[in-house]
């Protein structure tokens, strides 16, 4: 299509090998830049948003000949959104990404693997928790009753929030009701987590029992929003993060080899860091390949001031 579109559009008659080579000659320029980038973002002591999403790298160079699932991890942070595919969805991937004892706040969703970090700097994503308790709600029965009076504190809990941060109730009030919201809350939880279920029964009841014994084992990590406010309660920059990747893995069938895994996280986060700068993307990756070929240093990724900051200290 690539070809086709570059012959019927601007004349320009291109190879199949040439499409190929142009991404992995992209994706050297900014090797670099991409590595500091990382190692930054690692030990940056800011907010930082982790997911993960399905992804699909073959085995055509022979790394991937059991046919495993692979993934595709984001950190969003203020200096740089940084990209990983891995071959596993385990909690190594997650240590790999943030290091063995994450530093800064990290905000994610309540799968286990983020577990290993510290209840004090990990804030749940309240938009999953808050799907989790409308699935509940459209349950019949008891369990149908429990998700939806946690659907309903968790929609008073949003409301309060911004009326508080719009300067609607003082912070005593807010206080107040968020104590009274969590101390509710938990109580349904382990309402739900204590409900009398048959072994191996499979019906609404216990699968409400099911999440809501996930939820009390990240409960803490529920209202870290109530010590860093500053720091949000929802892993939307992830998500918005990973929303071009999605697009693309759907039209690309994702990765044919691990060296096109590593392209794609490298340009993923050049590409994406910029436009969260409101820079232009393809005027960098220009400079970077023009650089490469010319023996020049390149330009960072990291904001200018990052960049000076991290050379030192190397």
């Amino acid at each position: 299509m690539i070809v086709a579109v570059m012959k019927d559009l601007f004349g320009v008659r291109m190879g199949l090998g040439t499409v190929t080579r142009i991404p992995r000659r992209a994706s050297a320029a900014v090797e670099k830049p991409v590595k500091e980038a990382r190692e930054y973002v690692r030990w940056y002591e800011g907010g930082k948003h982790v997911d993960e999403t399905g992804w699909y790298q073959r085995g055509a160079d022979g790394t991937n000949e059991e046919e495993r699932q692979a993934w595709l991890w984001v950190t969003a942070s203020e200096p740089a959104t940084i990209f990983e595919v891995a071959l596993s969805r385990s909690q190594t991937v997650a240590k790999k990404m943030l290091g063995q004892v994450p530093v800064g706040t990290v905000i994610t969703d309540r799968y286990k693997g983020y577990n290993f970090i510290d209840v004090e700097q990990r804030q749940v994503c309240w938009a999953d928790l808050y799907r989790d308790f409308v699935r509940m709600s459209e349950r019949s029965g008891e369990a149908g009753k429990l998700g939806r009076q946690l659907k309903k504190l968790a929609e008073k809990m949003f409301r309060l929030r911004n009326q508080y941060r719009d300067g609607e109730i003082e912070q005593n009030i807010w206080e107040s009701e968020m104590f009274g919201i969590r101390r509710r809350m938990r109580g349904l939880l382990e309402r739900g987590a204590g409900a009398s279920t048959r072994e191996n029964e499979r019906i609404e009841r216990t699968l409400t029992k099911k999440t809501c014994k996930e939820v009390i084992e990240v409960e803490p990590a529920m209202w870290l929003f109530l010590k860093k406010p500053e720091k949000g309660i929802t892993n939307n920059e992830a998500e918005r993060a990973q929303r071009h990747a999605v697009l693309r893995r759907g039209v690309s069938f994702g990765s044919q080899s691990e060296a096109g895994a590593e392209t794609v996280a490298r340009l993923l986060s050049e590409v994406m860091t910029k436009r969260r700068r409101g820079e232009r993307v393809h005027k960098n990756l220009v400079e970077a390949c023009r650089s490469r070929h010319e023996g020049r240093a390149g330009a960072w990724l990291l904001p200018t001031s990052t960049a000076k900051t991290r050379r030192a200290m190397v």
